[in-house]
């Protein structure tokens, strides 16, 4: 069973780093997903202030572009393991990842039915590269580390976030909105090449983890 203790904080350590930027398929998997946090989190609270300023929808409208999303999430998370199964981790988690940059550039469209399946890929698209991750994390990494490895990860992603949603309204009130979710999609493309210009993108199986692949060199 994988131990999950230390899992849930947040921290960076030398042991998760190596890890994380040792491994040929997680090297690839931290620099995307780090990168997608990032751009993701400068596109997330523009949304709607987007649709309401630029676009002037009605709140009702809004609302119904909000449900689209959330139905369309827990769709992806419903069918995201047999996704995983029938393409395989790398290409679930790449094709993930490229649905959900397709819905930035749909949304930055800005015509109203291109906008609602922007809001259906983007809920889609969460479980479908997420479960595939987590899944490679969970698997790649030897479980004496799995604790320093996640709070790691976590700190990398969630200060990603952070960075991105502080990005976003500064860039906000000096571009305006539909630019600045033109460079957060732009960002989220950019989030894909560490994995298209690696082996993880024909990924199909997970390789088992091997403890001795973290170890520091003697001669180091």
């Amino acid at each position: 069973m994988v131990n999950r203790r230390s899992t849930g904080r947040c921290r960076l350590t030398g042991a998760g780093l190596r890890v994380l930027f040792a491994h040929p398929v997680l090297r690839p998997l931290t620099i995307s997903a780090t990168i997608g946090a990032v751009a993701g989190a400068m596109q997330g609270p523009l949304v709607v202030l987007y649709l309401v300023r630029e676009l002037h929808w009605s709140p009702a409208l809004v609302g119904v572009a909000i449900t689209v999303a959330g139905a369309a999430s827990v769709l992806g998370a419903a069918v995201a393991p047999a996704y995983s199964n029938r393409l395989g981790l790398g290409r679930a988690y790449f094709s993930g990842q490229i649905l959900a940059s397709l819905g930035g550039v749909l949304l930055a469209l800005a015509a109203t039915p291109l906008v609602f399946l922007a809001q259906l890929f983007s809920g889609l698209s969460m479980p479908l590269y997420g479960v595939p991750q987590q899944t490679l994390r969970q698997s790649l990494v030897p479980e004496s580390l799995l604790g320093q490895t996640t709070a790691t990860w976590r700190t990398l992603v969630i200060g990603g976030q952070t960075l991105g949603a502080l990005t976003s309204g500064l860039l906000a009130g000096v571009l305006g909105l539909r630019l600045t979710l033109t460079l957060s999609t732009t960002g989220m493309l950019l989030g894909t090449l560490p994995v298209a210009l690696s082996p993880l993108r024909q990924l199909s199986s997970t390789p088992a983890a091997s403890a001795s692949e973290y170890k520091p060199s003697r001669t180091a």
